[in-house]
């Protein structure tokens, strides 16, 4: 009798360490893949934080474009007004003297044509005191 006892408690013995090893098994194979899952939700999370770098990154860029294109058109629209102003002004002086506005620029014409032909008469000297070596 104690013999087949002892049979019986090797079987369970060995039963149980089966058992054991099974569970084991299982154990280890529910780790890797936990531990698989885990290295691609890492993998996930650092391709999300670098697109979200990039986005930033460009929205970055973009808000200095844009404040760089409100300064330029902002004095874009100044020079623009300055010179409406300026447009008016002549305008105005043309229609309140106009004979004198003519006056003035009839001498500042004369003046320029006198300066042109002075500068084409010295040119001209000059190209007959320079002998032309033949």
């Amino acid at each position: 009798m104690h013999d087949s006892f002892g049979e019986g408690v090797e079987i369970t013995d060995v039963q149980l360490i089966a058992e054991l090893k099974m569970e084991l098994l299982r154990e280890r194979e529910v780790r890797e893949g936990i531990e698989k899952q885990l290295m691609d939700e890492q993998r996930t999370r650092n391709n999300l934080e670098n697109q979200l770098k990039l986005k930033i990154g460009m929205k970055i860029l973009y808000q200095k474009r844009l404040k760089k294109e409100k300064r330029t058109r902002r004095r874009v629209q100044e020079q623009l007004e300055a010179e409406v102003k300026k447009r008016a002004q002549y305008e105005e002086a043309l229609r309140s003297n106009s004979a004198e506005t003519l006056r003035l620029l009839n001498e500042s014409l004369a003046q320029e044509l006198e300066r042109e032909r002075n500068a084409r008469a010295e040119a001209e000297h000059k190209m007959q005191d320079c002998p032309m070596s033949v």
